[in-house]
């Protein structure tokens, strides 16, 4: 896993938390107790600080990065796979869906969802209880009681944990065979 020092920053990493091989994290990140990040995700500041909340999962090859303005990851967000979050934020328990992109100072605010492949355009915010969709994206529906129940996130998140604190590194030898 590369941790990288920018502009005379280095990230603090909570000893709790995942960092999967192939994760980059660089500059003044901050990341917090039972935070995962899952292979290929990116996440760097350039000049301000990032702070990534208790249970947030950041999934493959998903990218968050803040510029001059301080950036939060809000509690048990949750951002999926190749999302990207350019200089934009999350609350806490907000969503992000698969390949889904958070633009300069918008914000994906809590109990809220953007859906896959959505738009939210720079200044934007979503609405709580409200999933977001399209490009741009706009409020499309009403989230049910499963999606807001926050206990089920929590539990979630240290499920996720303990699964991938269980990987093992193996020798690549120990897996070959002949056809």
């Amino acid at each position: 896993m590369p941790i990288y020092e920018l502009n005379g920053k280095r990230p603090r990493i909570h000893h709790t938390a995942r960092v999967l091989d192939g994760a980059v994290v660089a500059g003044d990140v901050v990341v917090g107790p039972a935070v995962f990040l899952s292979w290929g995700a990116i996440v760097y500041a350039e000049e301000a600080t990032l702070e990534i909340a208790r249970g947030v999962c950041i999934g493959d090859g998903a990218l968050v990065h803040c510029k001059e303005n301080p950036i939060r990851i809000g509690e048990f967000a949750l951002i999926g796979h190749g999302a990207q979050v350019c200089a934009g934020s999350v609350e806490d328990f907000g969503r992000v869906g698969i390949n889904a992109v958070v633009l300069e100072g918008a914000c994906v605010v809590e109990d809220s969802m953007l859906a896959a492949d959505s738009l939210l355009l720079p200044g934007k915010r979503t609405s709580p209880g409200m999933m977001w969709a399209g490009r741009p994206a706009g409020p499309a529906e009403e989230l049910g009681t499963a999606d807001k129940n926050r206990k089920s996130a929590e539990s979630r998140a240290f499920e996720r944990l303990q699964i991938f604190n269980s990987l093992l590194p193996i020798d690549l030898q120990s897996v070959r065979f002949d056809f």
